[in-house]
């Protein structure tokens, strides 16, 4: 899913969010400290009460080496993200 780096693209993420059957602080998200463009969206989804974890891209990527996945791709991030979460 893409969405736009702004207070309107953020509905996009807040709409998916408000659909699980969860509250926000049961919910865990996580995202990689990529040059700035994480830090506005990460303090909004922590004053809304979500659960927020900052990865550093270089452990994200050792995590997707050992799985043995050489392709790069936001899916493939994506997925190595959440599995870090678990």
């Amino acid at each position: 899913m893409t969405f736009a780096n702004s207070k309107q693209g953020w509905q996009v993420i807040e709409e998916k969010l408000s659909q699980l059957d969860a509250a926000p602080g049961q919910i865990v998200i996580g995202m990689e400290a990529t040059s700035r463009s994480h830090e506005n969206l990460y303090h909004e989804l922590e004053q809304r009460g979500y659960q927020m974890r900052l990865l550093h891209p270089g452990q994200t990527h050792h995590f997707h080496q050992q799985r043995g996945l050489r392709a790069k791709t936001d899916r493939l991030d994506a997925m190595t993200i959440a599995r870090t979460l678990r």
